[in-house]
């Protein structure tokens, strides 16, 4: 089956070591290592890039959006890096199959039994009671549907539905900057234009489907488990990290605005 699982990160201590252990949950399973891609963005380090290239189709990259001209256009966040635009990489992949996973992901299943079933976009619910309010007025502004909220720290896509969603997503990114689409919480910006993609993914056809409640879980799901943003796993390190992956994991910028 023709699939990518795809990662991106840039190259701050924090990130590097959710990474790390994200993979190599991972990896447990007979997975290939082309169909396993990581995007990797400034600042590089050798370290990463030897450990990594083994094991994945390691591709070093630009932040999108993070060029001179699109900086000085922006009108919010202009002074720091905002790491929504990375994404942008794996929506550009030429596949019709994606599996999106955030670094701060532990995984527990096989993922590939997910492509059994018929979506365009595999997704979960926001559980939180503000899930029904959030996109209320970017839909307004916007003129669309309203939606609840989905979690897109972890998505499934089919059919090329990723392709077919990457103009919306840059577009929103570049509107949302600018101050075109005003967003209540610029820090969950990147979330608010997945949203939009997908409800315009919706309004053309796509079938969005919401994955079992089990399978997605910030305590540990059938196929995925979530960090708190810069949480670290240490219960699963002391289980799978040698004493080489300990010294490697504090190679790394040491700050970082994600």
């Amino acid at each position: 089956m023709d699939y990518k699982i795809a990662y991106c990160f840039n190259g701050w201590k924090w990130i590097w070591r959710q990474l790390v252990l994200s993979l190599t949950t991972l990896r447990r399973f007979p997975i290939d290592r082309e169909n396993i891609v990581v995007f990797y963005g400034p600042p590089h380090f050798q370290e990463h890039i030897d450990w990594l290239e083994p094991i994945c189709d390691l591709r070093l990259v630009e932040t999108p959006l993070h060029d001179e001209e699109s900086m000085n256009k922006r009108k919010v966040n202009k002074g720091k890096f905002f790491g929504s635009t990375m994404k942008i990489h794996s929506y550009e992949l030429n596949t019709p199959n994606m599996f999106w996973i955030d670094c701060d992901t532990i995984i527990h299943g096989d993922i590939r039994e997910m492509l059994r079933f018929n979506y365009d976009v595999l997704t979960s619910r926001w559980r939180g009671s503000e899930g029904k309010t959030l996109m209320r007025g970017v839909c307004k502004q916007l003129g669309l549907p309203h939606m609840d909220i989905m979690m897109n720290g972890f998505l499934v896509f089919k059919n090329h539905a990723h392709n077919k969603m990457r103009d919306d997503y840059v577009d929103n990114l570049k509107k949302m900057f600018e101050g075109e689409i005003r967003t209540p919480n610029p820090g969950r910006m990147e979330l608010y234009a997945f949203m939009v993609a997908l409800i315009k993914l919706k309004q053309r056809g796509g079938k969005v489907v919401e994955m079992p409640s089990n399978w997605h879980q910030y305590a540990g799901g059938k196929y995925v488990q979530h960090l708190s943003r810069r949480e670290t796993a240490t219960w699963m390190e002391k289980k799978m990290f040698t004493p080489e992956m300990f010294r490697l994991v504090e190679i790394g910028e040491d700050n970082g605005n994600w």
